[in-house]
């Protein structure tokens, strides 16, 4: 069994974190794997994959995201790119073609139609709309054919099933390296000497790209009310810039006059050893269709609060709390700083580990290979 994972590129996200994932744990099972992507991002992710001896094909030489790169790349593909992607999957031997983004090699006739993945790495609807009607039809259509999908959790499983009107859905919770929680000797002391504050500071902490769908504005309104109230907190938000976002926020910041509590940490390769050191996770995002930063923080054993636009069945930990959107300012502060709300559904957070994501995949592929030829 040969598997190939294709995906458009890889910069800093959580749906990047999770194929670097796969491609990392099947490799170390000694799964035969390749990684297929659109164009090269120069990052810690393909380092990663580099490291772990993965792979790497190129659909097109022309990286970047400029506007002329973007375009070029564009017309590459459109010429080469299935002549291309062909000639991967033929010379490969490849079995099952797994897709993480929508792809127009989906329909290509050189890997039958059950043989083939598509995974929804955003909320159902959230990606349908981000994949157009168009796009959306051509699913459909494959999926009476025979495509096969993978869905983050219990809900999503049962909204696929339903609306591609198909058997051929698969469960694949994501997980997490909880292990690499435990080895940093960076310290609260390293931290705030990093930000410049006092060391009796508190911290709350977020991490997500800075996309309109992780509400970071709410957020900011949250915490302003919070420093009002105790101004030993401060705010780091962790997550690389989206559209520009980051300066839109920065003087959303400064409006508040809150430039000195709020920090930009941008992208790290550290999350995990400053999350760990902080009081509070919280997350405000409109929508999340696992929400691996919630995981991951709840591995740190921090209080984390987060919004009700994230599946329920990923809150585990006694003190992972859940608040709707709709609830005010003065709730979300009080499931911030008191301890005495407590989840009372918690739940096994080690089901949500990277092994046993790894374990489920497997199996998932060897369900789709062993399917009728």
């Amino acid at each position: 069994m040969k598997i190939a994972i294709l995906y458009l590129s890889l910069p800093i996200g959580g749906a990047e974190n999770m194929v670097v994932s796969y491609l990392r744990g099947l490799k170390k099972s000694n799964i035969d794997v390749i990684f297929i992507e659109y164009f090269y991002t120069n990052s810690f992710y393909s380092d990663e994959l580099k490291k772990n001896g993965v792979p790497i094909f190129n659909l097109s030489k022309i990286s970047g995201y400029s506007f002329l790169k973007r375009f070029i790349r564009k017309i590459d593909l459109f010429l080469f790119g299935r002549k291309r992607f062909r000639k991967i999957i033929k010379d490969n031997n490849i079995d099952i073609i797994h897709f993480n983004a929508y792809s127009n090699f989906l329909d290509d006739y050189i890997i039958k139609n059950n043989k083939k993945i598509f995974s929804f790495h955003a909320e159902m609807n959230r990606e349908i709309e981000m994949i157009g009607s168009k796009r959306n039809n051509i699913l459909k259509k494959l999926s009476f054919l025979g495509l096969n999908f993978f869905a983050l959790t219990h809900e999503m499983y049962t909204d696929l099933k339903k609306y591609y009107n198909t058997d051929n859905v698969y469960l694949l919770n994501n997980g997490v390296d909880f292990k690499k929680n435990i080895t940093s000797k960076f310290t609260k002391d390293d931290l705030c000497q990093e930000l410049n504050v006092s060391s009796n500071s508190k911290f709350i902490v977020t991490v997500g790209r800075l996309h309109k769908v992780k509400n970071h504005e709410r957020l900011i309104e949250i915490f302003d009310e919070l420093h009002n109230i105790d101004k030993d907190y401060h705010l780091l938000i962790i997550g690389g810039n989206d559209d520009n976002r980051m300066q839109d926020l920065k003087l959303y910041v400064n409006q508040k006059k809150l430039e000195k509590y709020v920090h930009f940490l941008g992208v790290r390769s550290d999350v995990h050893n400053i999350v760990k050191l902080c009081d509070v996770f919280v997350l405000t995002s409109f929508s999340e269709s696992f929400s691996l930063a919630l995981v991951e923080a709840q591995s740190t054993g921090i209080r984390c609060v987060g919004s009700t636009g994230i599946p329920e069945e990923v809150f585990c930990n006694k003190n992972c709390i859940r608040v709707s959107l709709d609830s005010s300012n003065s709730e979300w502060i009080k499931a911030i700083v008191d301890e005495s709300i407590v989840n009372l559904n918690s739940k096994d957070l080690n089901k949500y580990s990277e092994e046993n994501m790894i374990n489920q995949l497997i199996l998932n592929y060897s369900m789709i290979y062993n399917k009728e030829k």
